[in-house]
């Protein structure tokens, strides 16, 4: 019992490490990653929890939804505040980083794919390493640009949140509470 919970916990360690890896660095990669990494384990454990009745799911999808473009929102200000000079970003080193981000994808898929059944476990894991692979070598192809790289990254993650919070709100959160209500 103790394993199961502690491993139930673990993607939000690493997700958790880097958020504070990003904060204590000012790195836009760091924080954006670990922005997606939070939406990703949020919408997994909607997806693979039992589905006690429709409205409850509904309502899952609206807070994840909502959450999502929050998040977007906090990277937008984020990056905002950075390029008005509140404070320098991006203070570590692209090897560091990619350590940093290659750990925390590490402990979040690994997590999250033990704790899915059996038989969705190949397509969670090959979706997941995909994840993870695109995240980080979009990460460094965006630290090999000027110093916006790494917040245009930011931003391209706040626009897949914000887009992928909306869908999952409007479009699959409205049809679960239609669905309810017919039955």
């Amino acid at each position: 019992m103790r394993i199961q919970r502690w491993i139930s916990a673990l993607p939000w360690a690493g997700l958790l490490l880097a958020l504070l890896a990003g904060i204590a660095t000012r790195d836009c990669i760091l924080i954006a990653s670990a922005a997606a990494l939070a939406i990703y384990i949020a919408r997994m454990h909607v997806v693979h929890r039992e589905a006690v009745d429709l409205l409850r799911s509904a309502i899952d999808c609206w807070v994840i939804g909502g959450t999502s473009i929050l998040v977007a929102l906090a990277l937008v200000v984020w990056v905002a505040a950075m390029h008005a000079g509140l404070w320098d970003g991006n203070g570590i080193d692209t090897r560091s980083m990619v350590s940093i981000l290659g750990f925390c994808v590490l402990t979040v898929g690994v997590a999250t794919v033990v704790t899915v059944n059996a038989s969705r476990l190949r397509a969670e894991f090959t979706g997941f390493v995909k994840l993870g692979v695109a995240m980080a070598l979009v990460a460094l192809t965006a630290r090999e640009f000027d110093g916006n790289g790494p917040c245009l990254f930011a931003l391209g993650v706040a626009a897949i949140t914000a887009i992928s919070g909306w869908q999952l709100a409007r479009k699959i959160g409205t049809e679960l509470a239609r669905t309810a209500v017919r039955i």
